[in-house]
């Protein structure tokens, strides 16, 4: 419950706890509750109001951050002086940390004041040290409203994953620290958590706001004076994809993926994607409409990636603090290309490389229908990247794959980032209302059955795809492309 009152030594109601960072870091991009169930409460585990429960149909918000150490505790053996990992490991069904720790610590007489309080949900008077300390434990996320999820958890062993809803229980709320001699390697756990909620529906105000602010970072990015530097490590899909384009120095690892994989839900590629595929001709092309996975060899090969960097992160940005800048009468950009020129190596060609010639044949970007069937004629392709993307174009949103066609060949037309997004803006309102996204969230998300049942058209055509429902905008230039393919009369 957001609090509404603050006492000497407690918060007068139910304080929830988070449960897992990936599970919150779902809740806060979708902007939704956890539901109110038996032994949720951080207050139970700090034992400040340990008894309140949530009444009937009275549910605790997911709203803030709780941190915890003593997930695993360096300690010296004796025998060999040498340091290890205690055995200390948490679990996929561990529902708070061993040990929850305080964000804040103010000695009495300089405590903080009233309006900082409310940055935080707890406030326990501890001693540590034989110094009274007021202890402020949960730090406020703002702007997380109502909508009810469903959390499930996942075990696989043997290669067998069964899920079940997730209850909590005393054995989570207090979890136990594994003990696992020390010549055992500690691994992940193979629980692994999920949430879903339902479909923002009523939410398209909130919706449109959060795509306005992506759009606008974004746009920032590509319009920075100064020169930027994105790390692509790891997976960069979607809008951290949108976030990695926008920046003039994109470095990746070797191990580095790459991908717009909206196909699959039923979205579109935004983010800019309008334009920085339609910048990569038939390859921008191809990858928007199946959501392939690039390798860092095919992001560099395109010019998605500009360096591709094995070495450690602090290297990096040792050399880039270090530069000798009054070196460069030449400017910054130089200074900084000269420096991850030297830092680049080159890796062996990927699965994109290799497919260029199939590629160039099957995505010409004259008639939708052609490069669609195309496509898809590619399941029995002797590449397994191939066969794959011929699925993900199969199995995806008809509904995206026009729409990304159609936004590829506008994005052909010489269009500032303004514009770009602005165009995009307007199409992320009406997608988000389409019945295809509702689905693909329904089908990835929500039942995780990988069956979505997309909205069925009068035919494989541009119009007989998207005329029932048309994705018309104030934007002339996009109006008439539309007429042009006779989406629209």
């Amino acid at each position: 419950m957001d609090s509404t009152e603050i006492e000497a030594t407690k918060i007068n109601s139910v304080t929830t706890r988070t449960i897992w960072g990936a599970l919150m870091q779902t809740c806060q991009f979708a902007h939704f509750k956890i539901p109110g169930i038996q032994y949720i409460s951080m207050n139970e585990r700090l034992e400040i109001l340990k008894d309140i429960k949530p009444g009937v149909n009275q549910w605790p918000f997911f709203q803030y951050w709780v941190i915890g150490n003593k997930g695993h505790i360096n300690r010296i053996d004796a025998t060999d002086n040498e340091t290890y990992i205690d055995e200390a490991k948490h679990h996929g069904d561990h529902a708070a940390p061993f040990n929850p720790i305080p964000f804040v610590m103010r000695p009495e007489g300089s405590d903080l004041t009233q309006a900082e309080r409310a940055a935080y949900i707890l406030r326990k008077e501890e001693v540590h040290g034989d110094i009274a300390y007021w202890c402020y434990y949960g730090k406020r996320i703002p702007g997380i409203t109502d909508i009810t999820p469903t959390v499930y958890i996942t075990n696989v062993k043997d290669g067998v994953s069964n899920t079940i809803e997730y209850e909590t229980s005393t054995a989570n709320i207090y979890p136990q620290q594994s003990v696992i001699p020390p010549d055992t390697g500690l691994t992940t756990s193979s629980d692994t958590l999920s949430v879903s909620a339902p479909v923002i529906n009523s939410e398209v105000d909130a919706a449109n706001k959060f795509f306005e602010q992506e759009y606008a970072l974004d746009l920032l990015l590509h319009n920075y004076a100064k020169p930027v530097l994105v790390w692509g490590e790891g997976y960069v899909m979607g809008g951290g994809l949108g976030l990695f384009m926008a920046a003039p120095f994109r470095m990746v690892t070797p191990y580095s993926r790459l991908a717009m994989p909206e196909i699959n839900i039923g979205l579109y590629p935004d983010v800019g994607a309008t334009r920085f595929l339609a910048d990569r001709g038939a390859i921008g092309l191809f990858t928007g409409l199946t959501g392939s996975i690039m390798t860092a060899a095919g992001a560099y090969s395109i010019g998605w990636a500009t360096h591709i960097c094995d070495a450690h992160r602090d290297k990096v940005l040792d050399k880039l603090i270090n530069i000798d800048w009054g070196h460069y009468p030449a400017g910054d950009f130089r200074a900084i290309d000269d420096t991850l020129n030297s830092l680049h190596r080159p890796v062996g060609p990927g699965p994109l490389q290799n497919s260029l010639d199939v590629i160039q044949s099957v995505c010409r970007g004259v008639n939708f229908e052609h490069d669609y069937e195309s496509i898809i004629g590619l399941r029995d392709a002797r590449s397994d990247w191939l066969r794959q993307a011929s699925e993900n174009l199969q199995k995806g949103s008809p509904a995206t794959a026009a729409l990304t066609w159609l936004l590829w060949q506008w994005g052909k037309q010489i269009h500032s980032w303004n514009e770009v997004f602005e165009l995009e803006t307007q199409i992320s309102d009406w997608k988000i209302r389409h019945a295809d996204f509702v689905e693909g969230v329904r089908a990835r998300l929500v039942d995780k059955d990988l069956a979505p049942e997309w909205s069925a058209g009068t035919g494989m055509s541009l119009k007989g795809i998207l005329s029932s429902n048309p994705p018309v905008t104030n934007i002339e230039s996009w109006n008439q492309l539309l007429k042009q393919y006779g989406v629209i009369a």
